[in-house]
């Protein structure tokens, strides 16, 4: 972690809070209803408009388009043998991750699954 940053740690476990990073604020609880609060209490504050917001949103889709284009060619290649970020860039093509349990191994599985489970790049 960069230093000088704040963190803010969400957690669903309270046991999680701490155990990598120190936090400065801790939120526990389920991150749909955390987030939702979260968005109320800063709702109608100064600076935090819907066109500021709207422009956070622009910055991350960029950001994560940037991300996504440097992973494109290790989820694409065709070496061999074949990458594991390949067999999961072809899986989550495969099959339909909204309607699709997929589990994993401890270990280098579960990092690679964390990357990609939610909106396959294409």
């Amino acid at each position: 972690m960069p230093p000088g940053k704040t963190v803010i740690h969400a957690a669903l476990d309270a046991r999680d809070i701490d155990k990598d990073v120190p936090a400065d604020t801790a939120l526990v609880g389920d991150a749909k209803l955390t987030l939702e609060a979260m968005l109320a209490e800063l709702e109608g504050r100064p600076g935090l408009s819907r066109s500021t917001r709207n422009g956070a949103a622009a910055e991350i889709a960029q950001a994560k388009g940037t991300w996504l284009a440097r992973w494109l060619p290790k989820l694409t290649s065709e070496a061999t043998p074949l990458s594991p970020y390949r067999i999961l860039h072809d899986l989550m093509h495969t099959v339909d991750p909204a309607n699709v349990v997929i589990t994993h191994d401890a270990g280098s599985p579960l990092d690679q699954l964390t990357l990609f489970r939610r909106q396959p790049p294409r």
